[in-house]
């Protein structure tokens, strides 16, 4: 008895294996990343998007004549910036999260139809590089860049003394 039902399972769970994934994406770290990067932007939208009504309301408490108008003036247009350059970065992010679905797709098919491993691992090394590149400050600072290699910024002893 036992053995006919695991000669059952067996022939069934060797049928099922042979099927392709409905949704490969779940299996591709770019696309998770991609994913968790546009939640972190949807949650600072909404807080940027309060702050930016505290700025408005702070514009109308202000006393005439006093110079503190342009102060929360300028607050309110960078807090306006910065929640339009967030909400660009969301458009951005959704297309490209739509574009990664569709490449995810056909290449988890290609790969499924040759018997190849699917996602590649190189590809998600080369994502986090160009990701570390990108995050990478911009600016040339002699002294940070000594201290992070860790060099000592110490001239050498002279060679006679």
């Amino acid at each position: 008895m036992f053995f006919r039902f695991f000669i059952i399972v067996f022939c069934l769970f060797a049928m099922a294996c042979n099927k392709p994934e409905a949704n490969p994406e779940r299996l591709d770290p770019i696309y998770s990343d991609l994913e968790k990067e546009k939640k972190d932007i949807e949650g600072a939208i909404s807080a940027e998007e309060k702050q930016l009504v505290e700025f408005k309301e702070a514009i109308s408490a202000v006393k005439p004549q006093t110079g503190q108008i342009k102060y929360a003036q300028k607050r309110f247009y960078e807090s306006e910036a910065r929640l339009q350059k967030l909400r660009q970065q969301r458009t951005y992010l959704e297309l490209h999260i739509e574009s990664r679905l569709k490449q995810d797709r056909e290449n988890y098919l290609k790969a499924f139809n040759k018997g190849e491993a699917w996602p590649d691992p190189k590809e998600y090394e080369i994502y986090k590089a160009q990701k570390a590149l990108e995050a990478a400050p911009r600016t040339w600072d002699a002294r940070g860049r000594l201290e992070r290699s860790k060099v000592p910024n110490k001239p050498a002893a002279p060679a006679g003394h």
